[in-house]
């Protein structure tokens, strides 16, 4: 396996990032509970959209911290395993500048954006 980060400060100091990262995500989760016991039992017609739609973001939010959560939960066991900074498809080391951008990635930029090209794609496809 490539070694990716040649510095341990730089481990250290995005390793402490993404350890930011997860209490903001967990923070989010806190936040953004939908208690469906507070809802009345009988909403006017005209009130039901906008519950509707606040629920909606609310699960959407809930889903973005959920997914952020595991990633960086997942990024911390490679720092562990000593696996950090190295893509999952080709193996070489993923760029210090896309690290800092985001922590918790598993890919090269190439590997992403060909990733990235190829399920567009196939949404195009589907779409036809």
């Amino acid at each position: 396996m490539k070694s990716a980060l040649p510095r341990n400060g730089t481990v250290e100091e995005l390793k402490r990032r993404l350890l930011d990262r997860r209490r903001e995500a967990r923070h989010g989760l806190a936040a953004h509970v939908v208690d469906y016991g507070e809802r009345p039992s009988r909403v006017a017609e005209e009130d039901q959209a906008p519950l509707s739609h606040e629920e909606y973001i609310t699960q959407a939010l809930n889903r973005m911290d959920w997914q952020t959560l595991r990633e960086v939960d997942q990024a911390l066991e490679r720092i562990d395993k000593g696996e950090y900074g190295v893509c999952e498809e080709c193996g070489d080391p993923i760029s210090i500048k896309r690290l800092n951008a985001v922590p918790w990635a598993r890919r090269c930029l190439e590997c992403q954006e060909s990733r990235s090209f190829d399920e567009a794609e196939v949404w195009s496809e589907a779409l036809q």
